[in-house]
């Protein structure tokens, strides 16, 4: 078995395999030699380890454990595939083997497996390489499996051929394929099943700096996949390979791609989604607080708007990301062009809290005081004008349709915040619920592509016909 064995076991979820040359280091005492067996499961790893040393002192952990805690597991897989995990023993307990030696037996449940080739795999790879030297230059390629993931556009497909000793070799063609360029690097979203695909090489042109900087590339990709799909990308396996040599690849169980209900696009259309995917991609690749927050919060958007989330909730969660979406739109890019008018009114809002100050005495101090606390706490702008400033800020006309949905916005929001008398949930207030959720969704996706620079079709909810063009 290679890699793409384990790989394929790993997806099915079953599998049990003996590891051997098994060496445990950062236990906090000496460092430990043993043998055992690793499974796979739908929700991770299960590794079982025979120490020959039962009376070895390893320190108990007790309290908040994190990362740094974790001990390195390295082995090898059926004699030939080496493994690394990082982890703590989730149980100790002791043995005796067949020799009747007291054996410590120490069991790890983890959810990532790293792997190594082995001597043949290398063997393999090099001569490929020396064929490959001849016909194109060295390149970086990240590689990765998303889990039960839809692709929305197709615009080319796979060949298959098969042979058969009755009727001999047929061909099929089958549209599985999504593939196009942003700068310095090419990519391929393949359907494989329930699964998708991800290939993304550098081009030519593409200088590498270590695996560090080449992720950003990559992870900025997934995001834009993350967003435009509605749904999370959490890679199952992982490739990173420089120079055609594997640098890194792992296997990441447990994590759940939650799909949010109201995506940006009902679907894609595979001649304008090129154009789409480089203005996401470009956003998504600068270093800002601005791109941070926003990936931030199209992550919890995703989480707030997926299945069996409790409605309440989730329109609650939505008012507060579409309020924070606006604040960091406004503090990042919008605030700067109210710079004069803020310092001409935190200039007044001085004086007239020095006019209060003078006139304080003891017999008004409680009450002066109170106002002026609200006076120092008052911004410029309260939360419709910073609405209004970001949606104009960004290229938006400020239109009946704005205005119309900020009341619908406020109208959700402040109940829903404050208090929830009178809560009855009845068939109407459950439509009504549902409809301003999908209306706060479809302005939060409008509101994130505009700023993206995207101008196209968007799907603004499920209760809407048609679609906004932006």
């Amino acid at each position: 078995m290679d890699t793409s064995d384990y790989i394929k076991a790993a997806r099915l979820g079953n599998g049990k395999y003996r590891i051997s040359n098994v060496h445990i280091r950062n236990t906090g005492a000496d460092d430990l030699d043993g043998e055992g067996t690793i499974e796979f499961s739908k929700n991770g790893f299960i590794s079982k380890i025979s120490i020959k040393s039962p009376n070895v002192k390893i320190p108990m952990l007790t309290g908040s454990i994190t990362r740094s805690f974790f001990w390195e597991i390295k082995g090898v897989i059926d004699d030939r595939l080496e493994f690394c995990f990082h982890g703590v023993p989730s149980v100790r307990t002791t043995s005796m083997s067949v020799e009747r030696e007291s054996l410590l037996i120490l069991i790890f449940h983890f959810n990532r497996l790293d792997l190594f080739p082995d001597d043949l795999e290398r063997k393999r790879h090099q001569t490929v390489v020396s064929e490959l030297e001849q016909k194109s230059p060295p390149e970086v390629r990240f590689e990765a499996i998303i889990l039960n993931f839809r692709i929305l556009a197709l615009n080319g497909g796979t060949d298959f051929t098969e042979k058969n000793a009755f009727y001999g070799e047929r061909g099929r063609q089958c549209l599985d394929t999504f593939s196009g360029e942003v700068p310095q690097w090419r990519y391929g979203l393949v359907q494989r099943g329930d699964d998708m695909h991800v290939y993304f090489y550098s081009k030519s042109e593409y200088l590498s700096r270590g695996i560090e900087f080449d992720k950003r590339y990559f992870e900025a990709f997934l995001r834009v996949i993350a967003f435009t799909h509605g749904q999370h990308t959490w890679p199952f396996s992982f490739r990173y390979a420089h120079d055609w040599q594997v640098i890194v690849e792992h296997i990441q169980l447990g994590n759940d791609n939650l799909r949010t209900r109201y995506e940006p696009f009902l679907s894609l259309n595979s001649t304008l989604w090129p154009a789409a995917v480089q203005k996401v991609y470009l956003f998504f690749l600068v270093e800002t607080t601005l791109v941070e927050e926003v990936t931030e919060l199209l992550f919890l958007f995703r989480e707030a708007t997926s299945p069996g989330m409790p409605k309440r909730l989730g329109l609650l969660n939505l008012c507060i990301l579409l309020e924070s979406l606006v604040c960091a739109i406004y503090s990042e890019k919008t605030k700067v062009d109210f710079q004069i008018q803020e310092a001409n009114f935190n200039d007044q809002k001085t004086k007239a809290i020095e006019c209060i100050e003078n006139i304080r005495n003891a017999e008004n101090s409680l009450n002066l005081s109170r106002i002026i606390a609200i006076l120092r706490t008052t911004s410029y702008m309260n939360t419709r004008s910073q609405f209004e400033a970001v949606i104009k800020g960004i290229g938006f006309d400020w239109n009946e349709k704005w205005t119309t949905f900020y009341s619908e916005w406020s109208s959700a929001r402040n109940p829903i915040a404050h208090r929830l008398a009178g809560g009855i949930m009845t068939e109407d207030s459950i439509r009504n619920s549902s409809i301003i959720e999908s209306k706060i969704a479809g302005a939060l996706n409008s509101i994130v592509l505009k700023l993206m620079g995207y101008s196209g079709a968007v799907h603004p909810s499920p209760f809407e016909q048609g679609s906004w063009t932006i």
